[in-house]
């Protein structure tokens, strides 16, 4: 155990990870356990690290000797998976992060690749009993946590307000905007906070949209008549045309990650009876389109 000044690094690749104190856990954690790091990195105890920065008080931290940085990244979500304010969000990036150090201590182990299922099991019996996961959730999480991380990189307090869930995405929005570029990421968020429609993940389909112009200002003399909507002729076709791109995606990696040859009958079944739905409605589109530019 050590004491020190104010001079421990914080990385965002364990602060992601973290879960904030609430103040009467801060004052528990300040007295029962010491800042965890890593070549002088905080692993945990962020929050404790702030305070007592900000307060000037003297701590103590515990520097570990992990193996490399993915044990360091493992005993982190471990920890953070502890605890019972967990959102969501975090749940599932721990859980994805916490794959993806697995994955890679395991090649390093074997000296060979891993398959999906073996870095499935390595995470599964790390996790607590209580916590039951399938493998289609932990790789379902590998995804997000990947997301995540590229939004982070890209737009890192959009990363924060996912995380601490208060920007609300669903997983396959959250995929599509991590592949938007930085200035894509923000203009998309604020329009999900002004309430607009979200389907709009591509840079292009943003370049497209025309920007809203502020109405002036009354002079406050009257009240404000509130203005109904102007009816917009190409609002239904615009909504189509922006997610239509995302099934596409989604059938695409739904192709490339799925091993047909596994899959039940009854599994095949059913998508090609849905495919062959949106086909016939595809055709019928494309007849009415027609028809009207030959009418």
């Amino acid at each position: 155990m050590k004491s020190s000044a104010y001079n421990l690094s914080i990385d965002r690749t364990f602060r992601k990870i973290w879960v904030p104190f609430s103040q009467e856990e801060l004052k528990k954690t300040l007295c029962t356990k010491p800042i965890i790091t890593y070549s002088h990195t905080i692993v945990s105890g962020f929050i404790s690290y702030e305070y007592c920065r900000l307060h000037k008080i003297p701590y103590s931290y515990e520097e570990r000797n992990f193996f490399s940085l993915d044990e360091a990244v493992t005993y982190a979500c471990l920890e953070s998976l502890k605890q019972a304010d967990l959102t969501g969000e975090k749940f599932r990036y721990c859980i994805g992060r916490l794959y993806h150090a697995q994955k890679r201590l395991l090649t390093q182990r074997l000296s060979q690749p891993v398959t999906k299922n073996q870095s499935c099991r390595t995470t599964t019996a790390l996790l607590p009993d209580s916590t039951t996961l399938s493998r289609s959730s932990i790789c379902k999480y590998s995804l997000y946590s990947a997301a995540i991380d590229e939004i982070d990189r890209k737009a890192p307090e959009i990363a924060d307000g996912l995380l601490q869930g208060h920007l609300k995405l669903s997983q396959a929005n959250t995929l599509a905007l991590s592949r938007l570029s930085p200035e894509g990421i923000r203009i998309v968020c604020d329009r999900i906070k002004n309430g607009e429609d979200a389907n709009m993940f591509s840079d292009a389909a943003l370049k497209k949209r025309p920007k809203r112009h502020a109405a002036p200002k009354t002079s406050g003399l009257y009240p404000e008549i509130k203005q109904m909507p102007k009816y917009d002729p190409d609002a239904e076709l615009s909504s189509l045309t922006l997610t239509i791109p995302m099934w596409i995606s989604s059938i695409n990696r739904t192709k490339s990650l799925t091993k047909f040859h596994e899959v039940s009958a009854d599994a095949l079944t059913r998508l090609e009876e849905q495919l062959i739905r949106l086909r016939q409605c595809t055709e019928e589109m494309q007849l009415k389109i027609q028809e009207e530019y030959h009418a």
